[in-house]
């Protein structure tokens, strides 16, 4: 279900034969896995999709085991959304970040990349409370990105 789309600049792919550059935020929850499918669905072959995840370090002292374990878990999420994207006659670009300010993180990469549209999820929370909790990140990026964004719920 497509629960909000802004555009804030010219059309999409102003030109048939440029690649749309997606960008879709990846946290290894369900929500950004059905955002990177809802992706897929608004793609055409040879669109580029970057899969970008950005992992805030703990900020007290975890097993080293479980920092792996997490690592890995999210590079297999990677691995087959990059595979899934390669079935599409997409380009996938995978990328694995580390760094204190995942936001902030975000909108730097979104910018890098000359994303043309971010399509990721966001937390389902009442009308009442939309304005006060629509998820921080995804809250974040719509205040501070000049992007398109697709909201996924």
């Amino acid at each position: 279900r497509i629960v909000g789309w802004r555009v804030v600049s010219t059309p999409l792919g102003t030109s048939n034969n440029m690649p749309l550059k997606i960008f879709v935020p990846v946290d290894g929850t369900e929500m950004s896995k059905r955002a990177f499918q809802r992706a897929l669905t608004v793609s055409k072959p040879g669109d580029i999709v970057y899969i970008v995840t950005v992992f805030r370090p703990f900020p007290f002292d975890v097993p080293p085991e479980f920092l792996v374990n997490r690592k890995a878990k999210l590079q297999t999420i990677h691995d087959l959304m990059v595979r899934s994207a390669g079935k599409h006659d997409l380009v996938p670009v995978s990328v694995m970040l580390e760094d204190e300010d995942e936001k902030s993180s975000l909108l730097v990469q979104i910018q890098k990349y000359d994303a043309d549209l971010v399509v990721m999820g966001k937390r389902n929370v009442s009308s009442s409370a939309r304005k006060l909790l629509m998820g921080s990140v995804a809250s974040h990026l719509l205040r501070h990105s000049d992007r398109s964004i697709l909201f996924i719920n």
